[in-house]
């Protein structure tokens, strides 16, 4: 008799806790919408769920994608995230937010190209080149379908988008006279 009842009393123990899982599951859920869409909430580590597959972990990724209207229109705008992708002991694949830019252009080009090439956030541009070299990581932009990689691109990233103005290089200018 008193086995049934330990069961029966187990059982409902069991029940309840359940019960409160779900519930800390759904407000879980409900927390990291309202999160996901505050002001710094792209900044928070996220596992990750599609990676391409070809892409080497670690690595450097800058990901370009369009900002549409409510009714699923283009707004000309485009928003480039910057992350770390890296294994993760515990979670598998992580991406490591390092950056956000969103740009705007009366250019209505999809992708956008710069000579050849993804048209990269300036800012951004430079750090995924700087990261990349300093922390010796291979670094990706990615755009829909297309991936290219940056560290085939050219050694100086900041000379090759500002063709056409001066530089300062030590003492002297580079650049057009």
């Amino acid at each position: 008799m008193s086995e049934e009842k330990t069961i029966k009393q187990l059982t409902k123990l069991l029940e309840k806790k359940d019960a409160k899982i779900k519930k800390l599951k759904a407000k879980n859920h409900e927390l990291r919408q309202s999160l996901d869409g505050s002001r710094w909430g792209w900044a928070i580590p996220r596992k990750m769920e599609d990676d391409i597959e070809e892409l080497p972990v670690p690595r450097l990724e800058i990901r370009c994608r369009k900002l549409l209207w409510d009714d699923g229109s283009w707004t000309g705008d485009v928003q480039w995230d910057y992350y770390l992708v890296c294994q993760h002991l515990v979670d598998g694949l992580k991406e490591i937010p390092l950056g956000r830019t969103t740009t705007s252009s009366s250019n209505t080009e999809w992708p956008r190209v710069f000579r050849g090439r993804l048209d990269l956030p300036y800012r951004d541009g430079c750090h995924i080149h700087h990261d990349a070299a300093h922390l010796d990581l291979p670094c990706f932009a990615v755009s829909g379908d297309r991936v290219e990689n940056l560290n085939e691109a050219s050694d100086d990233y900041m000379t090759q988008r500002s063709t056409g103005r001066k530089h300062r290089r030590g003492d002297r200018y580079v650049g057009a006279a």
